[in-house]
């Protein structure tokens, strides 16, 4: 795809004018249509198992029950590179993924 040519603002603008009063034809936005479409219509492919993809909802409304809880990020520092805050970020949430599936599966 050809990379566009930089255009001011008052250039923009009259383009802009030009399309609203039919002096020239809108270009087509077939950039996002076809994908768009077929994005939307397509179905995702499920990694998770269809077993697991539903649990009781009484678990989450039990009175008083911190069972279900969204994951946190671990502490970090300035001097931690971006590589061990990935690592530990990785690791904790498998480590919630492990206890949220140890206490949906009881």
């Amino acid at each position: 795809m050809a990379r566009k040519k930089p255009i001011s603002g008052k250039q923009m603008k009259e383009k802009k004018r030009a399309i609203k009063r039919g002096g020239i034809e809108k270009p087509p936005a077939s950039h996002a249509g076809p994908n768009r479409e077929k994005a939307s219509n397509e179905p995702l492919q499920r990694l998770i198992d269809p077993n697991k993809t539903h649990f009781d909802i009484d678990v989450v409304h039990q009175q008083g029950s911190d069972d279900l809880a969204t994951p946190k990020r671990p502490k970090w520092r300035y001097e931690m590179s971006k590589e061990e805050v990935e690592r530990n970020e990785e690791a904790m949430f498998e480590k919630w993924r492990a206890e949220m599936e140890e206490k949906i599966d009881s």
